[in-house]
C-alpha cells in the first residue's frame, strides 16, 4: 500500500489547483483609510460568468452561486462594495497537470480562472471544490489588493482575521510568497467554510455527500502545507483516493 500511496501522492501534487501570482508589491507603509460609511453598504454578490466548453459545469456554477451568495456566507468571504466577478474559461492542455489556475492580470474585483478540460470527468463535487478553492484565491486577492488602494473595508478584514491567529503581517507575507503562501493563508483563514459551501451545495444539487468527505475533498491544492503533512498516513492516502476517485480516475485500492 505504501508504493500506491506515494503514486498517489505523486499525482496530486501534480494536479495543482491555484493562482499564477508571483512577486506581488510589498503593503509598504500603506495605512488604512478612515471610511465613515463602511459597514453600511448592501452585501454585494459573487458573479461567475461560465465561457467553459465543460458541459456539467453550468449546473454546478448555478447551485454553487446561489450558496455562495446566501445568508451567512457572503458576510463571511468579506466581499468589497463591487462583489467579484469571476470569468470561467478553458485550460487547454495536453494532460491534468494544472486543474485551474487563476490568472493575475485583472482588477481587484475582476479574475479570470482557467478549469483545465480533463475536468469533464470529474463529478459535479469535485468540480464544485475547484471551484471553491479558486473563488477563495479570488477573495484572498481582491482583499489585498483593496488593501492597497487604502480601502478601509479591507483593512477590517485583514484586522479580523486576527480571530484565526492571522495578523495583518501574516497576511502580507504570506500573500507575497506566492501560491505556497497563499494556500496556508487559504486553509488557515477559510477552510471550514470551504467544507461548509461544498456541503451546503452538494445539498442543494441533490448529490451524495457526507461531512468527512467534503473535508476530504476540499484538501485538493492544499496538499503543500504544513497542517496536511501532519496527517497520518492513513488519513492522507483516503484524502488523496478520495480527490482522484471524484476527479474521475480509477484507483485500485489493495
Amino acid at each position: 500500500m505504501k508504493l500506491v500511496f506515494i503514486i498517489l501522492t505523486a499525482t496530486l501534487l501534480f494536479f495543482s489547483c491555484g493562482t499564477q501570482q508571483k512577486n506581488i508589491a510589498s503593503i509598504g507603509n500603506v495605512v488604512p483609510v478612515k471610511d465613515k460609511e463602511a459597514g453600511n453598504e448592501p452585501l454585494q454578490s459573487i458573479r461567475i460568468i461560465n465561457n467553459t466548453s465543460l458541459t456539467s459545469l453550468g449546473g454546478v456554477v448555478r447551485d454553487l452561486c446561489l450558496v455562495m451568495n446566501g445568508p451567512g456566507f457572503r458576510e463571511r468571504l468579506l466581499l468589497g462594495e463591487e462583489g467579484l466577478t469571476i470569468y470561467l474559461h478553458d485550460l487547454n492542455s495536453g494532460g491534468f497537470t494544472i486543474s485551474a489556475e487563476v490568472l493575475d492580470d485583472f482588477s481587484a474585483t475582476t479574475f479570470k480562472v482557467k478549469i483545465n478540460r480533463f475536468n469533464e470527468r470529474a463529478e459535479d463535487k469535485a468540480l464544485a471544490a475547484t471551484l471553491i478553492h479558486e473563488i477563495m484565491h479570488c477573495v484572498m486577492l481582491n482583499i489585498y489588493r483593496r488593501a492597497q488602494k487604502r480601502d478601509a473595508q479591507a483593512f477590517n478584514s485583514i484586522i479580523s482575521f486576527r480571530l484565526n491567529k492571522v495578523s495583518a503581517d501574516d497576511f502580507f507575507d504570506l500573500m507575497n510568497a506566492g501560491e505556497t503562501g497563499s494556500h496556508e493563508l487559504m486553509y488557515r483563514l477559510f477552510y471550514p467554510q470551504m467544507v461548509l459551501l461544498l456541503e451546503r451545495f452538494a445539498e442543494l444539487h441533490k448529490q451524495t455527500l457526507d461531512s468527512k468527505e467534503a473535508e476530504f475533498l476540499m484538501w485538493s491544492g492544499l496538499q503543500k502545507i504544513g497542517a496536511y503533512q501532519k496527517l497520518s498516513y492513513e488519513t492522507r492516502f483516503d484524502i488523496e483516493t478520495t480527490i482522484l476517485t471524484a476527479k474521475g480516475f480509477e484507483i485500485e485500492r489493495n
